[in-house]
């Protein structure tokens, strides 16, 4: 009975271990993202240095149902079809206006506040699987929009990188675009919200040297969602998971072999 019972024991406290484990390599895989911000320049293409950059978490990506989970803070501004249907970027740019004036009468706290650094570009790290907002704080000589990002991304990197979305406001100004969405393709983000219709078969964040051509044309739809659906061939999240899970496993085999030779000697 003894025996038995110290076997239990041994193998609920390695079941535990294995749970233990599990989460932290888990927690660990999902909050490694980041979003780099680039090209935060003047019309000069001079670095914008010091200028405070927020981000907010608008919707947590369930791994589990593969699908999205609105924040409370959100909740009454943005649905879940919003996030997983097709929508033009026009709308898209309209939707983060709108949430950038909840945060800012709602008084909502960011995830993280980060400053442009030297070379006119800032970073967020250790960020969960989600939709964010980037948002800018006031500035005297520039405006800007608003960007909501995903990652990770349509190509599955972890790592996002998006270009300034601001305007100079000094003698006719210039706009740099980027960060209205994810692409579909995996390309850019955003699109200039300056009262010209965008380029036909385009996606957000067209580079801000790119010139816009003169063809009429359907605005293309794009989809924040990211991680929408599962990918096909898309195992790099659970082949890490399967490792965890077979050392977890290795080492409760490794106790239960030397519990069962401690008892037999």
């Amino acid at each position: 009975m003894e025996k038995k019972s110290r076997a239990r024991k041994l193998v609920l406290g390695a079941l535990a271990f294995m749970m233990t484990a599990f989460t932290v390599f888990t927690a660990s895989a999902a909050g490694n993202n980041s979003v780099r911000i680039i090209n935060i320049h003047d019309k000069n293409n001079v670095p914008v240095q010091d200028w405070e950059l927020s981000i907010y978490e608008v919707a947590r990506f369930d791994a589990s149902t593969y699908s999205y989970l609105i924040t409370d803070d959100f909740g009454e501004y943005i649905d879940i079809a919003f996030i997983n249907e097709e929508k033009t970027a026009n709308e898209i740019a309209e939707k983060a206006a709108e949430l950038e004036s909840v945060i800012s009468q709602k008084g909502i706290t960011a995830q993280s506040t980060v400053k442009s650094d030297a070379n006119g570009n800032a970073s967020f790290d250790n960020l969960e699987d989600g939709l964010y907002i980037i948002c800018y704080s006031t500035n005297s000589k520039f405006d800007s929009s608003p960007s909501f990002i995903a990652v990770p991304d349509y190509d599955n990197n972890s790592a996002v990188t998006l270009e300034a979305k601001i305007e100079d406001k000094s003698n006719g100004g210039s706009t740099h675009s980027g960060g209205g969405g994810n692409s579909p393709h995996g390309g850019g983000n955003g699109n200039d919200n300056d009262g010209q219709e965008p380029e036909p078969g385009s996606v957000l964040g067209d580079s801000r040297e790119k010139e816009v051509p003169d063809v009429e044309g359907p605005e293309e739809k794009i989809v924040l969602g990211a991680k929408r659906t599962p990918k096909t061939g898309d195992n790099s999240r659970m082949m890490l998971y399967l490792s965890i899970a077979g050392f977890s496993a290795s080492i409760l085999f490794a106790w239960i072999i030397i519990y069962v030779k401690r008892n037999r000697s």
